[in-house]
C-alpha cells in the first residue's frame, strides 16, 4: 500500500510539472516580453544639426550642432567698407593795383574786378577751372577731395591792359592740415612803370 502510494505521488507530480510547463511555454511571451532594439533618432528642428543614430541598446541620441557662416547684412558692410570722409579745400585771394610795386597788398591799393582767374594744378600746370574776380577783386575756388589726398593750386591770370605782372605767383599744397590758402595776385600799373617805380620793362 504504501508502495503504491509512492507511485501514484510521483505520477500525480510528473503532471503536475508537465502541466506547469506547458503553461509556461503558452505565456512566457506575455510575462516576458522580449526586447527589441531600434536605432533611436530625434528630429531637430534647427537646420544646422546633424542626429547621431546608435544602434547600442543603451544608446542616447546626441546631437552635432555645426555654426553656420557668418552673414553680413549690407548695411554692416557698407559701414565697415565705408569710403574716406569729403574734404573741403578752398584757394582764395585778391587781385589788386600794386601800385608801389612792392608786391604787399596794403591799404588804398583797389581789388580789380571781372578779371578771369586760371586755377591752374601742379605738376603740369592743367588748369582745372576758372573763376572771375568780384567788386572788390576777391576770388575763391572750392575743391572735394578725400580725407587723405592732397592738391597743389596755383592762381594765374593774363594782366588786362595797362597793368603788368610783377614776380612769379605761387602755388601750393591744400589738404586736411592746410584746407584753405589764401594767394594774392599783384598787377602793377603801367602809369607806376613810367614814373620808373618798378623795375619792369614796359
Amino acid at each position: 500500500m504504501n508502495q503504491n502510494g509512492s507511485v501514484y505521488a510521483l505520477v500525480v507530480l510528473i503532471v503536475v510539472l508537465m502541466f506547469a510547463g506547458f503553461v509556461y511555454v503558452l505565456k512566457a511571451p506575455e510575462l516576458f516580453p522580449q526586447k527589441t532594439t531600434q536605432p533611436a533618432l530625434v528630429y531637430s528642428p534647427s537646420p544646422f544639426s546633424t542626429p547621431v543614430i546608435s544602434s547600442s541598446p543603451s544608446a542616447s541620441v546626441s546631437t552635432q550642432v555645426s555654426s553656420p557662416s557668418p552673414k553680413v547684412s549690407p548695411k554692416t558692410l557698407s559701414s565697415s567698407v565705408q569710403s574716406s570722409k569729403n574734404l573741403q579745400v578752398t584757394l582764395s585771394g585778391r587781385v589788386y593795383r600794386d601800385v608801389n610795386c612792392n608786391e604787399v597788398m596794403e591799404d588804398g591799393e583797389q581789388g580789380l574786378a571781372n578779371l578771369d582767374i586760371r586755377i591752374d594744378q601742379q605738376p603740369n600746370y592743367n588748369t582745372v577751372a576758372t573763376v572771375k574776380s568780384n567788386a572788390n577783386g576777391n576770388f575763391s575756388y572750392t575743391k572735394n577731395l578725400n580725407e587723405n589726398d592732397y592738391i597743389s593750386l596755383g592762381p594765374d591770370l593774363v594782366a588786362p591792359d595797362g597793368y603788368k605782372i610783377h614776380g612769379n605767383y605761387l602755388y601750393s599744397d591744400l589738404s586736411k592740415n592746410f584746407p584753405n590758402v589764401t594767394i594774392n595776385l599783384p598787377l602793377v600799373p603801367i602809369e607806376s612803370i613810367n614814373q620808373g617805380l618798378c623795375p619792369i620793362p614796359n
